[in-house]
């Protein structure tokens, strides 16, 4: 989860290279990324010193998950956004939706595939 905020800042970048996005999208995220994880983790730890069960398991399983979204965020999302990631018009699902979806004159959106109602029953 910790991913689409990075992406929807690399997405919205006006830097014109992959670098320069995903550097951007660090600064403007980073810090509430980093603040978020923090406060997660911290109190996810409160619950483990808990005598009842369920909340021990369940503040380990919440560690887990914003831990490793953590380190996958900060570690591997950023690579793999710098080598392979979006650029310029790539990435652009306009022409998957304009094909999938027909254009009246007045621009509403209809399907391209019609079923009728006897062939279903």
């Amino acid at each position: 989860c910790i991913q689409v905020h990075l992406a929807h800042a690399y997405n919205e970048s006006e830097e014109a290279d992959r670098v320069d996005k995903m550097l951007q999208s660090l600064t403007t995220m980073g810090v509430s990324v980093l603040s978020g994880a923090i406060s997660t983790l911290m109190a996810s730890m409160m619950l483990f010193v808990c005598s009842f069960n369920f909340f021990s398991t369940y503040g380990g399983f919440i560690f887990f998950v914003i831990f490793w979204s953590f380190v996958w965020s900060l570690g591997f999302f950023p690579a793999i956004m710098m080598t392979i990631g979006p650029n310029g018009s790539s990435g652009d699902i306009t022409l998957l939706r304009k094909y999938l979806w027909g254009f009246k004159e007045r621009g509403a959106l209809q399907p391209k595939i019609t079923v009728s109602v006897g062939a279903i029953l």
